[in-house]
């Protein structure tokens, strides 16, 4: 199974991961400066900030409008065989493609918190419908902590990235290949892959929906205050603001092998409004992508906490 980042991908990830870094060292440089201030009962003043760590411990789901009207995609393809080439065209149609959530799992974050302020860093998966590599999506976000006795509130505003399943994505149909050679888009589809090292026929070319999203996610957060209790559950509420969505299509080639049995291979395909493509929606062509992913999201963590008290001076 081919690895789930691709080039551009990987990219984004670098991009925001390096975002995350500046912020993170400007805030430490910044609460540095700050110099000593008022006495507060919170315990901020014993230990001036945390850092928290969690690993696959949690999951979210995200809710958006459910969409249940007629999908319908179709293209032009050309099959080459031992009888010569004909032209043919793939035509799909379906309801309710991804359905009205979208459930996260695994999440890998960090979050650093300096007296009133915080920012946190989060990768977790999205997941599919089919067999294959998940979904991600990468956020980084600042954000204020407000303590109340033994608990905190915090709020946030996050900026997220996210990559919809490929080759789990949903499926709109196939394309036989066994003995045959598909051209589409103005290229060929290869009749052999490799995986684990021995070539495999392709058979079967699976035709999968997907989409890749930018979005702003406010979030308010209740947990016991992180200046207190070194371990603990969170629980976060927001609402997701996409802001741009792009759709694509992707192409999946199945084969079979002795040793290893059924195999795949993910090839990207174009944008859904690319030429060539006609997709509608309730018979109206799509001038957007399928989705825009607006709606309720909804997380529970348990972060691990280690505090970073000041060092005492002796006379």
């Amino acid at each position: 199974m081919p690895f789930f980042f691709d080039q551009g991908s990987g990219r984004t990830v670098c991009c925001l991961f390096c975002l995350h870094a500046s912020l993170l060292f400007s805030s430490i440089a910044a609460a540095q400066s700050s110099g000593s201030g008022p006495l507060d009962t919170t315990c901020t003043s014993k230990r001036p900030h945390y850092f928290s760590i969690t690993v696959l411990s949690g999951s979210a789901v995200q809710f958006f409008p459910n969409r249940n009207g007629l999908f319908s995609v179709s293209f032009p393809y050309t099959v080459a065989d031992a009888f010569g080439s004909t032209v043919d065209t793939f035509s799909a149609r379906q309801r309710n493609v991804f359905g009205s959530a979208r459930v996260f799992v695994g999440p890998l974050a960090v979050e650093m918190g300096w007296l009133h302020a915080f920012i946190h860093g989060e990768f977790s998966f999205l997941l599919g419908k089919g067999i294959g590599a998940p979904g991600w999506r990468a956020s980084i976000g600042y954000g204020r902590i407000y303590s109340v006795g033994r608990y905190a509130i915090k709020c946030s505003l996050n900026l997220a990235t996210t990559a919809e399943p490929r080759q789990a994505g949903d499926q709109l149909g196939s394309i036989d290949m066994q003995h045959k050679t598909i051209y589409l888009f103005g290229g060929e589809m290869p009749s052999t892959f490799m995986s684990s090292n021995q070539p495999i026929a392709a058979n079967t070319l699976v035709i999968t929906y997907s989409q890749r999203e930018w979005s702003l996610l406010p979030k308010v957060s209740i947990l016991p205050n992180p200046y207190r209790k070194p371990n603990h559950f969170e629980l976060s509420v927001g609402y997701n603001l996409s802001f741009s969505d792009v759709g694509s299509m992707n192409f999946v080639e199945q084969g079979s092998s002795t040793s290893q049995g059924t195999e795949s291979q993910l090839i990207g395909g174009p944008n859904l409004l690319s030429r060539g493509i006609s997709a509608s929606y309730n018979n109206r062509p799509l001038k957007a992508a399928l989705y825009s992913y607006r709606g309720f999201y909804l997380e529970v963590r348990y972060d691990v906490i280690d505090w970073k008290d000041k060092k005492k001076t002796r006379t």
